[in-house]
C-alpha cells in the first residue's frame, strides 16, 4: 500500500514516525503537522491562540451563579428584542455558556471554518504561483515542501487572531460574523469582570447590555439572506482602488466586513464596542 500523500503516516517530510519515538518534541510536532488537510493548520490556530490568550492574565472558570445570571439574561433579552424589533426569533435554542478565553478560540476556531478557509485557499494557491513563476528551474523541487509549509503560516497567523481576539471580546458577537454549527451564545467571563472592574460597572446592568448585544446580533444572522451573505464576503470583496476618502466604491463593502473592522475600545465611551 503506498505512503499518504503527506508521507509516511502523514508526517509531511517523508519521514517515518517511528524514528521519532525518542523525541517528544519532533512527536508532537508530527502530530500538529498531519491533523489538517486543509489550506489552515487549525490545530497549530488554536494552540497558538491559547498561548497567545495567556498574557491577558487570570482566566479562572466562571461560577454556577455567573453561569445561572447570564441565562437569564438571555432569554429576557430574547423577549424584549423580539418585542421591539419585530423579528422572528431564531427557529433553535440557544445553547447560553459562561466560558473562559481558551474555550472562546477552541470555539471560534470550529465555527469559522467555513468562512476564513475558501479565502485562505485563494491566498495559497495565489503565493504558489507567484513563487513558482519567479522560482529557478532547479529549485522547483522545493515548491512541494513549500505548500507543505503554507498550512503552518496561515494557522501561525490565524492564531494570532484569535489568540488577540480571546484578550477582548466580551461574547459570541463582537466578532459580528454568522457561525457555523448549532446556535450559542458566549461570554468570555474573565474579559466581561476585568471590563467591569476597569470602569467600576455594575455587573448586573453591565452583563444584561452584554446579553441584548449577542441576542441582537443572533437575531440578525438568523435572517435567511445574511450567512449567504456574509459566506461570499471573503471571496468576492476586494480592497477598492483609491478614489479619495469619501468614494462611493469604498462605501459599497458590505456590512458584516465593516463592522468586523473596528478593533479599538474607546476609552472616553466605555460602552462602545466593536459593532
Amino acid at each position: 500500500m503506498s505512503d499518504p500523500p503527506g508521507g509516511l503516516g502523514g508526517f509531511p517530510f517523508g519521514m517515518d514516525p517511528e524514528s521519532l519515538r525518542d523525541a517528544p518534541l519532533f512527536r508532537e510536532m508530527q502530530r500538529v503537522m498531519a491533523s489538517s488537510s486543509g489550506p489552515i493548520n487549525w490545530e497549530l490556530a488554536r494552540q497558538v491562540g491559547v498561548a497567545s490568550a495567556v498574557e491577558a492574565g487570570e482566566d479562572r472558570e466562571p461560577t454556577d451563579e455567573e453561569r445561572s445570571g447570564f441565562i437569564e439574561a438571555v432569554r429576557v433579552a430574547e423577549l424584549h428584542v423580539a418585542r421591539f424589533t419585530g423579528l422572528d426569533a431564531p427557529t433553535d435554542v440557544a445553547e447560553v455558556r459562561a466560558i473562559r478565553r481558551a474555550e472562546w478560540i477552541n470555539a471560534n476556531a470550529e465555527s469559522m471554518k467555513a468562512l476564513l478557509e475558501p479565502a485562505a485557499q485563494r491566498v495559497s494557491e495565489a503565493m504558489m504561483r507567484a513563487q513558482s513563476d519567479s522560482m529557478p528551474a532547479e529549485m522547483q523541487a522545493m515548491s512541494g515542501m513549500l505548500a507543505q509549509i503554507s498550512p503552518l503560516l496561515m494557522g501561525a497567523q490565524v492564531g494570532s487572531v484569535l489568540g488577540f481576539l480571546a484578550q477582548r471580546v466580551l461574547g459570541q458577537y463582537d466578532v459580528a460574523v454568522p457561525r457555523s454549527g448549532p446556535g450559542a451564545v458566549l461570554f468570555v467571563v474573565a474579559n466581561i469582570r476585568q471590563f467591569e472592574g476597569d470602569w467600576s460597572l455594575d455587573p448586573t446592568d453591565f452583563r444584561t447590555w452584554v446579553a441584548f448585544h449577542e441576542v441582537t446580533h443572533r437575531f440578525e444572522f438568523a435572517r435567511p439572506w445574511a450567512r449567504d451573505r456574509s459566506g461570499r464576503a471573503p471571496g468576492t470583496v476586494t480592497a477598492p482602488r483609491h478614489r479619495g476618502r469619501g468614494s462611493r466604491r469604498a462605501r459599497r463593502w458590505p456590512r458584516p466586513v465593516r463592522s468586523t473592522s473596528r478593533i479599538e475600545r474607546r476609552p472616553d465611551r466605555p460602552g462602545d464596542r466593536w459593532c
